[in-house]
């Protein structure tokens, strides 16, 4: 990659649009649908997911991803309910390439697809399933999972923890995915129609990523310029491998790393948690590569600043030997959740506010892991990890 990419790039990560309704009212404005022509959606309960989900050839997740659809005369739908407890959240996708420009105004598309005029993605063969279909599998499925990690890892029902729908809007003409305080959109990896070094960005780690920038944003949100920036990227960087991790671990696959987008662009993807400089990230508080970050590039670093909180991520849960041997280090979950749990101030903790920089950010988690470490009956000599992990950053 260049030193500095041209502000004006597209990369994977948040669009910041504004809601006008905040998140939850925004989300809720994109209706449920019933049924497909004459056949109803299909539903199941979150704890019958593995027995009513079907294996499908995967683009990312190879070879099969297990995924639910709602088959019709036609083929299999890209829509289905899952009831979690008292709350369901109905998993759609629809096809934008006809969108055109249309795809970045979020209005425009929820009623688009409350009309019925962008419907459910149908796979007419599965045995024959093209690549590109995949890759809308892929996202489609994404979601699901994704839902199902935050279910049992944090104990949340989907992007506003409440009953909604979480709609996927694949193949765009665009070089980019992103959240926009409504829905999900992946771009096909081409630009003014010509093909870019990306493929489609509906890889496992992309859709965590970006439906992690929902879920920050959901719980109270982190200013997306400067500092506060950088973490929201670096949080959402951390869901999405958390995600690789989760469905590796119910699937019984090897697609973890602590990469981001590496199967969607060449070079080893758009960045890693174990070793930023790799990707012209800081890996230290105002280290090389650092972004000022009152600059207006790239929203004051959000993109390459995040490095830091993303290293800190690894070294806490990969460990490093120290004079008197390993030492302690976070399960990759429990560090998540404590975070997550940090971000909305829940569980007895207080909370990140949206404009916290990254000493802010890291006092928080100092004030927090105390309590929390008693709470969840964890090692209290975590929390000299921790301390240890923000010194080796340049936090404290």
């Amino acid at each position: 990659m260049e030193e500095r990419l041209d502000e004006n790039v597209h990369k994977c990560g948040y669009q910041g649009i504004i809601p006008r309704s905040g998140i939850s009212g925004n989300v809720k404005l994109i209706g449920f649908q019933t049924s497909i022509g004459q056949t109803k959606v299909k539903s199941v309960k979150v704890e019958d997911f593995e027995s009513n989900a079907i294996d499908v050839k995967s683009a990312y997740n190879g070879p099969t991803i297990k995924c639910l659809m709602t088959r019709t005369p036609g083929g299999w739908a890209l829509i289905s309910n899952v009831q979690f407890g008292a709350k369901v959240v109905q998993f759609k996708c629809v096809d934008g390439c006809q969108l055109g420009g249309h795809f970045q105004h979020p209005f425009f598309v929820v009623s688009s697809v409350n009309k019925g005029n962008l419907a459910p993605v149908v796979i007419k063969d599965l045995e024959n399933i093209s690549f590109e279909e995949q890759t809308k599998v892929d996202a489609y499925a994404g979601s699901i999972w994704y839902c199902l990690f935050l279910y049992e890892v944090f104990g949340r029902v989907g992007i506003i923890d409440d009953s909604h729908v979480y709609l996927s809007v694949v193949n765009v003409d665009m070089a980019n995915a992103f959240w926009n305080g409504f829905f999900m959109t992946y771009g096909n990896g081409k630009e003014n129609g010509r093909q870019t070094s990306m493929k489609p960005l509906t890889s496992l780690d992309v859709v965590g990523h970006e439906s992690g920038h929902g879920i920050i944003e959901a719980l109270g949100g982190l200013v997306y310029q400067g500092e506060s920036g950088a973490l929201n990227e670096s949080i959402a960087d951390i869901f999405g491998t958390c995600l690789e991790k989760y469905y590796d671990l119910r699937s019984k696959t090897a697609l973890f790393d602590w990469n981001i987008g590496e199967d969607v662009m060449k070079g080893g993807g758009l960045r890693s948690l174990s070793n930023p400089h790799d990707h012209r990230q800081p890996d230290h508080y105002g280290g090389k590569f650092w972004i000022e970050p009152n600059s207006k590039f790239d929203n004051g670093g959000v993109h390459i600043n995040s490095g830091v909180n993303n290293y800190l991520f690894y070294l806490l849960c990969h460990g490093e030997k120290g004079e008197k041997g390993e030492k302690q280090t976070f399960e990759l979950f429990v560090l998540a959740k404590f975070i997550y749990s940090c971000l909305g101030g829940l569980n007895g903790c207080t909370k990140i506010t949206s404009s916290d920089n990254y000493h802010q950010y890291a006092q928080c988690l100092v004030v927090n892991i105390d309590q929390y470490l008693q709470e969840n009956k964890l090692d209290l000599e975590l929390a000299e990890t921790l301390k240890t992990g923000l010194k080796s950053v340049g936090l404290t």
